[in-house]
């Protein structure tokens, strides 16, 4: 539907039935953000914010993007830390986020930023607001890229290990949001630098290495150091394609 194709009958009803469930009855805070059993995981703004994005450009129904702008912002309002990262996860009965700011959680979280940016409208009145804190976080994950032009585990930590899926999101996600001049800063040659680095960790037949697997919210620094690092690991490829193809655009 994103390109241009028209839906079926049943894919419209399977479609306003997924927009109902995120829109009405999934889990919420009192003041409306969506959650895990009064818990937020960061990762859940990218399972949520982009198809409602994409759903009120298709629909042409505003509430859907005013509900996606409202999780980024009020993410951001718990998660997001001065230097502009954001924390893996926030604990509502104790008013706390968790202490690490994971790699692929940020990159989760700038994805949906850049998909929400890409369907809301110019006027919307929510938008100065939520390019703020995009420009924030891009500002932050700029600074902590390593020579060698990855990212790592734990974003602000030199001494863990790089990853391929964080890098492929943030190459991704600075190449997109500096080309749109949402950002003020020039991501092009981070990007290019990002995706040298990740050639390197692509074997002959394709397989992708250093990825690490699903990660729940931890306080134990351990608990992230020590994830496996799988090959072809399902959290990589994309985000490398992503990444790649949004270098092709910028050529």
């Amino acid at each position: 539907l994103a390109h241009g194709a028209s839906a079926s009958p049943e894919m419209t009803r399977m479609l306003e039935r997924i927009a109902d469930y995120i829109h009405t009855r999934q889990s919420r805070l009192p003041d409306g953000t969506l959650c895990r059993g009064r818990t937020l995981w960061i990762d859940d703004l990218y399972m949520s914010v982009p198809f409602l994005a994409r759903w009120g450009t298709y629909s042409g129904k505003p509430e859907y993007w005013d509900d996606a702008a409202k999780q980024i912002i009020n993410f951001a309002s718990r998660l997001q830390a001065e230097d502009g990262l954001w924390y893996h996860g926030w604990f509502d009965r104790e008013q706390r986020h968790s202490r690490y700011k994971w790699g692929r959680g940020n990159g989760w979280a700038v994805l949906a930023q850049v998909e929400l940016l890409g369907q809301l409208p110019k006027d919307h009145p929510e938008r100065p607001k939520l390019l703020g804190i995009l420009d924030r976080h891009v500002q932050g994950i700029a600074k902590h890229q390593a020579e060698s032009g990855m990212w790592r585990q734990i974003v602000d930590m030199e001494d863990l290990w790089e990853e391929t899926s964080c890098t492929g999101m943030f190459a991704y996600a600075l190449a997109r949001s500096s080309r749109e001049g949402w950002v003020d800063l020039d991501g092009g040659a981070a990007a290019r630098k990002a995706f040298d680095a990740l050639k390197t960790r692509v074997l002959w037949d394709g397989s992708l290495m250093d990825t690490c697997v699903g990660t729940g919210v931890n306080n134990s620094l351990d608990y992230y150091r020590e994830r496996p690092r799988m090959l072809n690991d399902p959290h990589g490829p994309g985000p490398v394609l992503l990444a790649g193809a949004e270098l092709l655009r910028e050529q």
